[in-house]
């Protein structure tokens, strides 16, 4: 964990955020208030749950330290950072086209450096997890297959369930596919849609708005 302040001033050939051990990569980063709580989960379907207090703050050229023990021909997929108080669910998805969605409470909190409880089963039909989003029913989901179809999807179509659920099927994958990245967003905002072209030369525009009436 490192103060902001630390990324004010970034040189054109950029700066070092972490020294890394050899094998090791970067492959997540979020900002966080420094009283929140920190889910981190593994391809083989392991998660901890712990206090962001249990981190100290550290310049750029610090180690870090270890948030989740690995086992086997395990590695990490992805990390949410949880309000403090915080009645938020995380929704896990799994590499077949399955998910499962969780309210946070039901990870207890641990101490960081352990082995993590299950988040998802990953043997037989879900496959491995390939990443988890904080969601609650004002989010949309955006899950895209390794062949880049991209699936829009409300979390109200997923109920909650417990940690030892098996999940259910977020997308029915074409033959051959995975499911390779999932992202979760709200849409607050109103963006001004562009006048239509004055040549009526007939060409067709796409605009995407960031804003949408609650039916």
């Amino acid at each position: 964990k490192t103060d902001a302040m630390e990324f004010a001033k970034i040189r054109s050939t950029g700066i070092r955020a972490i020294n890394l051990d050899e094998g090791d990569e970067l492959a997540f980063c979020s900002m966080s208030s420094g009283n929140d709580t920190i889910i981190i989960a593994t391809h083989n379907g392991q998660g901890i749950h712990f206090k962001e207090s249990e981190v100290r703050s550290m310049g750029r050229n610090a180690a870090g330290v270890r948030g989740i023990s690995l086992r086997d021909k395990d590695h990490v997929v992805g990390i949410e950072i949880v309000p403090e108080g915080a009645a938020v669910d995380v929704l896990f998805a799994t590499s077949q086209g399955y998910g499962k969605r969780v309210n946070v409470a039901d990870f207890r909190v641990a101490h960081r450096g352990g082995v993590g409880v299950r988040t998802i089963p990953t043997a037989g039909r879900n496959g491995y997890v390939i990443g988890l989003e904080r969601v609650s029913d004002e989010s949309n989901v955006l899950l895209i297959d390794t062949n880049g179809k991209v699936i829009r999807l409300s979390p109200q179509e997923i109920r909650t369930m417990g940690r030892q659920a098996k999940g259910v099927r977020l997308v029915r994958l074409d033959t051959g596919q995975e499911l390779a990245a999932m992202i979760a967003f709200e849409m607050t905002e109103e963006i001004e849609q562009p006048a239509p072209p004055a040549s009526g030369d007939g060409s067709v525009q796409t605009v995407m708005s960031t804003h949408e009436e609650k039916k």
